[in-house]
């Protein structure tokens, strides 16, 4: 152990070489229990030949996981392989791999679905509308919390519940209110069912269910999992807690048999601060009852200085439960005082702030990553958050304070946001690349991700930026079809009108008028009208029209059209002309013969004809004879067809490729063959390489399983090293297509580049099949087997070869698909003529035509068209026409404030998005001077406020203490102080809310390693004078120096 135990101390030893039964580590704050975690996987693995696959260590976040793999990685504890083989997991993700293989066992398909927060916030939103209830007066994120705490705890709509409790701590007693939300939750799981999907907390919750009724798979896991490692034990909920009861063995009258248990769990009952999730301490007592194990505590604390851990102390002895180990501090020296500030108002308190920060960054010699600021909601911070903004844009570069704020209540955080402003970064900086692939695809996609990855080649060959290769897109029609070219055309026109108008409006003006141009954009067509007519049956000869006018086109063949002079054979050859000359570039000559009700094309000054006529018309098997009720809609179709038919993908320079690896973490996974296969022109595999790879390890058996990849086949083969400089060269400069290659292969490839060729990987053109599923088919699983299962793609095997061809086959079921819905939703700008020829065929009832007959309405509404003369002067001389076209606008106008189904639909949230974020915007004037801020400083903000946090990065933290648990800072400044701020207060509060208030003050003073300061403002709502927090009190003033403002 001499090793494993160098820098442990005594009672951290104790706990890592625990072996004969179940140990619970009651470790305090800055105890090191991360370090006696994994510590004691190294020594299992190392002291007591504990097989890698035997060991479960679970946690709560991401980032706890990879924070514990890490460690487990880095310090060389163990080797490589063999800490490769623990498993590492978040409670979630474990249960993900255990209900996708036996989801058969609880009624799923092994494909089933997780909803990610967004697409359950999306479900959630389309339940509300549909019950029409206006007793949902909180926010999203709150409802969504509601709804999984009642989940978690409950599980089903039987518990006879009485009241909800928010994340903010607000209590819902009211009875309508209640029985609102328990509809809303059975509406929500109604639709999560019909999409055979889990949200998160149902992966928990089934996989209990699992384990409760299959006796032969509990045993298995059993058997498996011999050691089971806990983090911060004190959060689990129910049914975490009965997930780790059903793993751990038991005898055979089903309870659990201490002798036989090997499971740690690592707890601190004064830091569970998550009841609205169902946390609960009693689980501690509960473990104790269930596991009768040996209690290790760790009673060094190496955070801390000694008068911040004495102070923490304090206060949360004020609490009747707590736990009762007196915690010593290893830093007694160079302690600094504990500052409690009270200020006039928020506005002061940001100033102080602000203040404090200086004087650590300019007098202290401390970096702005080394300050944290806490607070107990979001809403304390804006003022502080909205100031820095402000004093950075007001100061030399030099005095900046740069700052990351967690989470945060101010807005312009979601995508509708980010898309919207990606318009405006694009005109106003032109070389963003990535915010023109935003901007170019919002609000309808105008280019298919196989035109996209070839416009990132294209700019990634000539090294220039992607915002400049679109304005030569009219340079490769080889690669680009006439569609992808004109809605490039009319984006970047888009643009420039847009920038015309930067220099003569504000920031909102501009807003306003952007608006308006992308409302003219929005796709005319609900998704749901889109699968519809997806599933339409095709029009009887439809494509061989198609295909004889595409042939007459590429061979330049001269084209007549003879027609009849009605509205609806008059709008047919409209639309007919308007394609073929401002798409294809192709003239056509026109006839008009009075008698005739239909439409003939003529190619070649021949006989030969293509007629469109409605049904009456007699059939002639001599022609291509297309008849439907509304010629126009035949129009439609055809010229849909035709120009999809031009639109026809090129696949060179196309690869598909994967790598086997060990491991599914890219930072540590090590490969163990790769493959890849070069496509031609049509998509068909022309050139292939593949190589087992030799890793510095041993491959587990659960790879070798995996991949069907023994450690003997891999015995004599290259390393990496030596395999990576021939794969390059002939995946280099290619667009790369395959599985979650954004966030796996890709990686994996840009890691050993540096690593064994010491240079960058440079590509930026690929297709992630991935991601493509996920946006055709948001409610649906997007994993390989899934998407495989999908098309009913039967893989040759596991092998990188086997992978690399079901892979191809994916690309192309997805290219089709995606090409198929790109033609049905085309040439939008003719459904006018499409609406009016319906009209007056009075053929409105047909699905099919009420679909492009409520499309049309959409695209005259989306599109401000006021009257007929805006976009029908070339049929101003046919009867009826003013008469039928003023019905259309008519009817355009009673289609906005149209029926409950329209209501329901994308539109409402068009709108709802839309007034989000112009009162948004109204909150940014307010905080700032709209006359002194230019779009620029707009953008800046909005930047700023978007970024991902960075850890690495010297900048100072703003987060709630909820998200703060598990950090450290040299120095914590915790805002708002006052008694119902923190601890928030109302009415009918019990003791136990109060001290999960006190414990996540505990929590948010141990943070702090050096410094701690505290805020208190008097007036932080007009009228309303506030007293400093209880918790403040509870601190020995021998330990706190006060400051009060005059």
């Amino acid at each position: 152990m001499e090793v494993l135990s160098g820098g442990l101390n005594g009672k951290q030893v104790e706990a890592v070489e625990h072996f004969e039964k179940a140990i619970l580590v009651i470790a305090g704050p800055g105890t090191g229990k991360t370090k006696v975690i994994t510590h004691r996987i190294a020594h299992l693995i190392r002291h007591h030949d504990v097989s890698p696959e035997q060991i479960l260590a679970v946690t709560f976040t991401n980032k706890a996981a990879q924070e514990m793999l890490d460690r487990v990685m880095d310090r060389d504890l163990v080797d490589s392989d063999s800490s490769l083989g623990v498993r590492i997991h978040t409670f979630h993700a474990f249960c993900v791999g255990l209900i996708r293989e036996f989801a058969n066992e609880i009624g799923l398909p092994r494909n089933f679905a997780i909803f990610d927060q967004e697409m359950q916030d999306a479900i959630l939103v389309e339940c509300i509308r549909e019950q029409q209830t206006s007793q949902f007066n909180f926010l999203l994120p709150s409802l969504r919390d509601i709804v999984g705490s009642y989940k978690a705890k409950f599980g089903d709509l039987d518990s006879g519940i009485t009241e909800f409790e928010t994340y903010s701590g607000r209590k819902i007693k009211d009875g309508d209110e209640i029985e609102a939300i328990l509809n809303l939750i059975s509406a929500y799981q109604t639709k999560l069912d019909a999409h055979h999907a889990l949200d998160f907390t149902d992966l928990i919750a089934k996989s209990v269910r699992l384990l409760e009724r299959n006796l032969v798979i509990r045993e298995r896991y059993q058997r498996e999992l011999k050691f089971i490692l806990v983090d911060e034990y004190q959060d689990v909920n129910e049914p975490q807690y009965q997930l780790l009861k059903l793993l751990c063995c038991q005898s055979e009258n089903n309870l659990i048999d201490p002798r036989n248990t090997h499971i740690m769990a690592v707890a601190d009952s004064d830091q569970s601060i998550y009841s609205w999730r169902g946390s609960d301490p009693k689980f501690i007592n509960q473990f104790k009852a269930d596991y009768h194990p040996k209690v290790v505590k760790l009673t060094d604390h190496y955070r801390c200085h000694k008068n911040i851990l004495d102070a923490a102390r304090s206060v949360i002895t004020k609490n009747l439960e707590y736990n009762t180990i007196a915690l010593k501090s290893h830093r007694i020296t160079q302690q600094n005082p504990i500052i409690h500030y009270t200020l006039q108002d928020s506005d002061q308190e940001a100033e102080h702030v602000i203040k404090i920060i200086r004087y650590l960054t300019e007098e202290c010699d401390y970096k702005f990553s080394d300050i944290a600021v806490f607070y107990r909601s979001h809403l304390v911070a804006n003022k502080l958050e909205n100031r820095l903004i402000d004093e950075n844009q007001s100061v030399e570069e030099e005095r900046t304070i740069p700052f990351q704020r967690i989470g945060g209540e101010i807005s312009f955080r979601e995508q509708f946001a980010k898309n919207v402003v990606a318009y405006l970064n694009f005109v106003e900086w032109r070389d963003m690349p990535l915010q023109a692939e935003r901007a170019i695809n919002f609000p309808q996609r105008r280019l298919d991700d196989v035109s996209l990855a070839r416009l990132k080649l294209l700019a990634q060959r000539q090294g220039i930026q992607f915002c400049d290769i679109i304005e030569q897109v009219d340079d490769y029609p080889q690669y680009f079809g006439p569609l992808t070219r004109k809605s490039i055309d009319q984006f970047l026109a888009q643009i420039d009108q847009i920038k015309s108008k930067l220099e003569e409006k504000n920031v909102v003006e501009i807003v306003d008028e952007l608006f308006l141009s992308l409302s003219e954009w929005r796709l005319p067509y609900l998704d749901s009208e889109v699968l519809e007519l997806r599933n339409e049956a095709e029009i009887p000869n439809l494509q061989e029209a198609a295909v004889a006018l595409y042939q007459a086109i590429i061979q330049q063949k001269p084209i007549r059209i003879v027609s009849g002079d009605d509205i609806d054979t008059s709008c047919t050859v409209y639309i007919i002309q308007q394609v073929l000359s401002e798409y294809l570039d192709t003239k056509i000559e026109v006839e008009k013969e009075d008698s005739l009700d239909n439409v003939q094309i003529f190619i070649d000054e021949s006989n030969f004809s293509i007629q469109i006529s409605p049904p009456s018309v007699p059939e002639n098997s001599l022609i291509i004879q297309i008849r439907y009720t509304v010629l126009s809609i035949v129009a439609l179709k055809l010229c849909q067809r035709l120009i999809a038919n031009f639109e026809d993908q090129n696949f060179e320079d196309f690869i598909v490729y994967d790598l086997a690896t060990v491991g599914n973490n890219p930072k540590w996974a090590e490969i163990i063959e790769v493959g890849a296969t070069k496509l031609d022109q049509m998509g068909n595999a022309s050139e292939s390489r593949h190589q087992l790879v030799k890793p510095t390890g041993w491959i587990p058996p659960t790879s070798v399983i995996s991949y069907n990849i023994s450690n003997q086949m891999v015995a004599n083969k290259p390393p990496i090293a030596e395999v990576l400089p021939n794969f390059i060269n002939f995946i280099d400069n290619q667009v790369l297509v395959g599985h979650n290659i954004a966030n796996f292969d890709n990686e994996i490839i840009r890691r050993d580049m540096v690593k064994y060729l010491n240079r960058e990987f440079q590509n930026t053109a690929y297709c992630d099949i991935m991601a493509v599923a996920q946006r055709l088919y948001p409610r649906q699983n997007p994993s390989f087997e899934a998407l495989a299962e999908k098309f009913n793609i039967i893989g040759e095997d596991a092998r990188s070869t086997g992978i690399v061809d079901t892979t191809l086959k994916i690309f192309r079921q997805l290219v089709n698909e995606d090409a198929k819905r790109r033609e049905l939703t085309s040439l939008s700008e003719f459904l006018p003529l499409v609406g009016l020829a319906i009209l007056y065929r009075s053929e409105t009832a047909p699905k099919y035509n009420q679909i492009l007959y409520q499309a049309s309405l959409r695209y005259l509404r989306n599109n401000q068209i006021q009257s007929y003369r805006d976009f029908l002067d070339c049929l101003t001389g046919i009867s009826k026409v003013e008469k039928l076209i003023n019905q259309l606008i008519e009817n355009v106008g009673n289609f906005k404030e149209s029926s409950l189904d329209f209501r329901k639909s994308q539109d409402v949230d068009w709108e709802e998005r839309t007034l989000d974020f112009m009162k948004d915007l109204s909150n940014f004037e307010q905080n700032f001077d709209a006359e002194e801020i230019g779009i620029s400083d707009f953008l800046k903000y909005f930047n700023l406020i978007n970024r991902e946090p960075e850890v690495d990065k010297d900048e100072l933290t703003l987060m709630t203490i909820h998200a703060a648990k598990g950090m450290e800072y040299r120095a914590v400044i915790i805002m708002g102080m006052e008694d119902g701020v923190f601890p928030i207060r109302y009415r009918d509060q019990t003791r136990q809310e109060i001290e999960e208030d006190r414990r996540l003050f505990y929590v948010g003073m141990t943070r702090a390693k050096e410094r701690l300061y505290f805020t208190t403002v008097r007036q932080r709502q007009e009228n309303r004078v506030q007293a400093s927090s209880m918790f403040i009190d509870e601190i020995p003033k021998d330990l706190l120096k006060s400051w009060v403002s005059k």
